[in-house]
Formats: structure tokens, C-alpha cells, sequence
């Protein structure tokens, strides 16, 4: 059995667990990564990624599914994660709700 190598000599930050394994373009990276809050930015890129993948294989309908359901995901994290998020997604089902209520009340007259 292979004796593992002695350890690297930097040892991670107390700031950050992942610091030593990273290059000094990436630690700067992450100091503005760590700022933005939410997944937000996560799920827009993702979308903008899978449209160009989708336009790229039309036909591949295994991409499609692996990115949907990927994106899917990311979205519910999203809104299991932040608290305000729930806020807004319960708001926003009342507005939809209300408006699909409007739309009945105005029918029915």
C-alpha cells in the first residue's frame, strides 16, 4: 500500500477551509463569490449555458432532460435556502392568485 506524500505545506485559513487549494486568481474569485447571497446568479448562468447547449444539440434530448432537471434543482434550493426567497414566492403565488381571481370575477359578469 502506497504511504500517502507529507501534507501540503499550507494550511487552510481560518477564514475560508478552501483557500490553500486555491490559485491567487481564484482566492480573489472567491472573496467575491462568498459575497453574493443566494443562488440567483447560479441559476441565470446555468439557463444562458443550457439555451446555448440546446440551440447547439437540438436533438440531444438527454442534455435537455440533465439540464432541466438540473435547473430544476438549483431553483428549489434556491427557494429552500433563503428565507426572503419564500417570502417573495409566496407573494408571488398571491399575486398570480388574485389576478386568476380577477379574471373569473370579471368572466362572470
Amino acid at each position: 500500500m502506497a504511504r500517502l506524500e507529507k501534507a501540503d505545506a499550507r494550511q487552510p485559513s481560518p477564514r475560508n477551509f478552501y483557500d490553500s487549494a486555491l490559485s491567487e486568481s481564484e482566492r480573489l474569485l472567491l472573496e467575491a463569490a462568498a459575497g453574493v447571497d443566494g443562488l440567483a446568479d447560479e441559476v441565470a448562468a446555468l439557463r444562458v449555458r443550457l439555451s446555448t447547449a440546446l440551440r447547439e444539440r437540438p436533438d440531444d434530448l438527454q442534455l435537455a432532460l440533465y439540464g432541466m432537471n438540473t435547473l430544476m434543482r438549483m431553483v428549489v434550493a434556491q427557494y429552500r435556502l433563503s428565507p426572503r426567497a419564500s417570502k417573495e414566492l409566496a407573494d408571488n403565488l398571491t399575486m398570480v392568485l388574485n389576478n386568476f381571481a380577477d379574471q373569473l370575477v370579471r368572466s362572470d359578469q
